[in-house]
């Protein structure tokens, strides 16, 4: 929130400061600490991507690695699948066979670059009732490949979520995983 007459940028909690002398001094701070980071940053934590006026411009990203959860169709199941495991898909081959494994239609599962991106599949295995579901909390490089931390949730509204949950993601990087941390 802001104060201030509905234009003002001065957070709620440096809104008795503007105007004054502070309040330039608290955005000079500001200012110079942002510069200061993007001075430091080494060049390697920038990427290529597409600017507002569709021209490339470097995007600082560190070493965060973007992944998407992908709709498989409500018929998707990971019953039988033995986990915590996962699973990484580098072809169109194997991600038909993925789906297939799934018990997904592959006509309606999303296309995939495989020159740029990966598929991970991430599998919790059996939890014994309905109540589950599991998601990617984070994923970083890690050497040569990603480290990933899935999630795990048990809902409180029992038969709301899956005994055998999975989770499909594609992974803005063609990398592998090299570590799993399930929580």
């Amino acid at each position: 929130g802001a104060v201030g007459g509905g234009d003002s940028r001065v957070p709620i909690g440096l809104g008795g400061f503007e105007g004054t002398g502070a309040d330039e001094a608290i955005r000079a701070c500001i200012d110079a600490a942002v510069g200061d980071i993007v001075n430091h940053t080494p060049q390697t934590y920038y990427r290529i991507a597409d600017g507002p006026s569709g021209a490339p411009t470097q995007v600082a990203v560190g070493q965060l690695v973007q992944s998407t959860p992908i709709d498989i169709g409500p018929a998707a199941s990971a019953d039988g699948i033995k986990g915590p495991s996962n699973r990484v898909v580098s072809d169109q081959k194997g991600y038909l066979d993925l789906l297939l494994k799934l018990k997904a239609n592959p006509s309606s599962a999303p296309e995939v670059d495989f020159s740029r991106q990966r598929v991970a599949a991430f599998f919790a295995g059996d939890k014994g009732s309905a109540d589950w579901r599991i998601g990617v909390r984070k994923m970083t490089r890690s050497g040569k490949g990603l480290s990933v931390t899935v999630g795990q949730e048990q809902l409180p509204q029992p038969g709301t979520g899956t005994q055998w949950p999975f989770v499909v993601v594609v992974i803005d990087a063609p990398l592998g995983i090299s570590e799993v941390n399930w929580e």
